[in-house]
């Protein structure tokens, strides 16, 4: 496995201060060679954890939450924060994977195939895009993780796949033999790296099991082309994001189905304070009519 997060620091250059002590913990960690990068954004940088397996990888991302956040709190900003400010880009959660066997032969490589993948790595992508909006609910579990969505960018926005192609759901990368991988685009910031990597695992095997076959990959920008090419919607709210994972119950089963019936119930929780702050005076309001009234 390999994970890719962007995390919002501050806007100056990703390899000062904050962000050269973020990329030694990643090293630091043990869970293999880190690596650093300008995000899309003035504020964004991309730190890589580069290779373990599902659980180990996950305590890495946990531990960097953990020992990134304080002294990136104290300079009075948020290292994982989804969607720090208006009109920025936003923290995403990008999961790198690749199924290996015991031999440590990547199962996802068939250097003789058409695109150098083999029938294993397309039911893994089919398995993927098929539970997609229902995997939204886990990989994007708050409500201000839609605010990356809904406002541009390259996040995902409808369930598919393609070779290279950073628009896409899920983006094969260019490397094969070892390094052939595919790259799950759609989680956020904020989401559980436990959860993101089981729940992705989940859909990549359930696809192999029925051996289900992919759609045909987007190529480009393929918001220029017809709308039946885009895939499936994704969610783009918390409560429609809850809805479809309750609603995928062959997902629900993979993952757990109490471990789900308890994150939803928590999730929806949060949801309905969220809706009461919704009819609470704003600042908007009061600027825009108090001298109206």
């Amino acid at each position: 496995f390999k994970q890719k997060t962007a995390y919002e620091i501050r806007p100056r250059d990703w390899s000062s201060d904050v962000g050269s002590s973020d990329l030694a913990v990643v090293v630091a960690d043990g869970s293999g060679d880190g690596a650093g990068g300008a995000g899309a954004d003035a504020q964004l940088a991309q730190l890589g954890d580069m290779g373990d397996r599902p659980a180990a990888g996950a305590d890495g991302v946990a531990a960097h939450d953990r020992e990134v956040d304080p002294p990136a709190v104290h300079d009075g900003v948020e290292a994982l924060g989804e969607g720090p400010a208006d009109d920025d880009e936003a923290s995403g959660y990008h999961l790198h994977a690749s199924l290996v066997n015991k031999a440590g032969r990547n199962l996802f490589d068939a250097p003789r195939a058409k695109d150098g993948l083999s029938e294993t790595a397309h039911q893994f992508i089919a398995g993927v895009v098929e539970h997609g909006p229902a995997l939204c609910g886990l990989l994007n579990p708050t409500v201000n993780a839609y605010k990356r969505i809904i406002n541009g960018g390259l996040s995902p926005k409808f369930a598919n796949w393609g070779h290279d192609n950073r628009f896409a759901m899920l983006r094969i990368s260019e490397e094969r033999g070892p390094a052939a991988r595919a790259e799950i685009r759609s989680g956020d910031g904020s989401a559980n790296p436990y959860l993101v990597a089981s729940a992705l695992l989940a859909a990549g095997l359930d696809g192999i099991e029925r051996k289900l076959k992919p759609p045909a990959p987007v190529v480009g920008n393929f918001y220029e082309g017809p709308e039946e090419a885009f895939g499936a919607p994704l969610p783009t709210s918390l409560g429609e994001a809850l809805d479809a994972l309750e609603g995928d119950t062959r997902l629900v089963d993979l993952v757990g189905p109490e471990l789900v019936a308890t994150f939803l119930r928590n999730k929806r929780y949060e949801l309905a304070r969220w809706e009461a702050h919704q009819n609470r005076l704003t600042a908007w309001e009061i600027e825009e009519y108090a001298e109206a009234l």
